[in-house]
């Protein structure tokens, strides 16, 4: 059926039906006996007299104070949503109210964004884009707003690398997959971790995309190699390498990892990148996208010099196995200590030894370059908007 909103009068109608309600909270809907030029028309399903679903996407303002996240994805998620009958609206933690919020829908035929006001959402998925923005006020009472009413709320936030091992390695399957990790709180620990395991990785505990990630390796006279995509750089004594981290970083917010010596595949390293997603009672995969390094050996991102690989490629049962068995816990684990997670990537390599290990999660995945696991994945997105919003699946 038809949904008609009055960008004018900032309300939502339908055409002469009277006995039907609107959003999680059941507000209800107005008639109109004619659609007028100020009507924008969506499609939309039914759950006994209740129209949806709505589905919330919670991003944030940013310095321009401008919403604030991911564009392409938000667009595809809808024109998914579409195809079933469901609405997008796009709003920030400071645009709720006690019964509705403001924010903004993908007009169908314009194919561009508008501001409405709307009943609230029957599900909100966080893809808040800035750490700090969790970490405020206006989030977490909009976290807290949402369990009250009792409407479904996923993926509720991001991770911190070194929280997730600690986690990680209390788990008896999940144990054996993880690199030697420590939480770098000052030079002695750090001095010694890298005395044992000669060759090194430092990471921010919040980093993402490879950012700010730092090899380091003590050569056989105690100076250190240090480096990272775009440098290297030479130390003399671990003291001075010290001193340069020291001051240009705080440490206790990153990690150590023991450097594992990654397969290669015509002579550069590769890893997986892996998608999943929750359908019903459990975690599915939705895709494995190769990541190669090419310019520099430090990372495989692709925004430093990395390049994809089809899985096909590569693929053996061994590979299978690992990542069948990843699927079925990191998920179940992760909500089990966070909170529920809809989706979300998992970074894992196999070593030249064929030694498989899990490096690290990401809570909020960024689009795939894969154009066939990002369909996967809107569409499994849609489909579990209409389970959490307890919609049924249009045949």
């Amino acid at each position: 059926m038809d949904i008609y909103y009055n960008r004018k009068i900032k309300c939502w109608s339908t055409l002469h039906q009277t006995d039907l309600t609107f959003g999680s909270n059941k507000e209800k809907l107005s008639t109109i006996s004619s659609i007028t030029s100020d009507c924008i028309a969506f499609q939309i399903s039914q759950t006994k007299n209740n129209i949806g679903p709505i589905i919330g996407i919670l991003v944030s303002y940013n310095k321009k104070n401008k919403l604030s996240g991911n564009g392409p994805l938000f667009i595809n998620l809808q024109k998914e949503l579409t195809k079933l009958g469901g609405i997008v609206i796009i709003f920030a933690p400071e645009d709720i109210s006690e019964t509705e919020v403001a924010g903004f829908v993908l007009d169908p035929k314009e194919n561009r964004w508008i501001h409405v006001k709307s009943p609230l959402p029957h599900v909100v998925y966080n893809r808040i884009p800035f750490r700090k923005t969790e970490k405020q006020k206006p989030y977490q009472h909009a976290v807290q707003f949402f369990a009250n009413k009792n409407i479904p709320f996923f993926n509720p936030s991001f991770l911190n690398k070194y929280e997730i091992y600690t986690f990680f390695k209390e788990h008896p399957v999940l144990k054996p997959f993880l690199p030697p990790t420590m939480l770098i709180t000052d030079q002695n620990v750090l001095y010694d971790f890298l005395k044992k395991h000669k060759n090194i990785y430092i990471k921010p505990v919040e980093g993402k995309k490879g950012n700010k990630i730092i090899n380091i390796k003590i050569n056989q006279d105690d100076s250190i190699t240090a480096k990272t995509p775009k440098e290297t750089k030479e130390f003399s004594t671990f003291i001075h390498f010290w001193n340069y981290f020291n001051s240009t970083n705080d440490p206790p917010s990153y990690i150590a990892q023991k450097t594992i010596e990654a397969a290669k595949y015509n002579g550069h390293r590769y890893d997986f990148r892996l998608l999943i997603l929750y359908d019903k009672d459990k975690y599915v995969l939705k895709g494995v996208g190769i990541r190669q390094s090419v310019s520099q050996e430090i990372t495989t991102h692709i925004p430093n010099g990395g390049q994809l690989l089809p899985y096909h490629a590569l693929r053996t049962q061994s590979h299978d196995h690992f990542i069948d068995t990843l699927v079925k816990y990191c998920g179940d684990c992760l909500s089990n200590q966070l909170g529920f997670f809809g989706e979300f990537s998992i970074d894992a390599c196999v070593d030249i030894y064929g030694n498989y290990y899990l490096f690290e999660i990401n809570s909020k995945p960024m689009l795939f370059d894969e154009l066939d696991i990002e369909q996967a994945r809107c569409t499994q997105l849609a489909k579990l908007c209409y389970q959490l919003g307890n919609f049924n699946i249009p045949e």
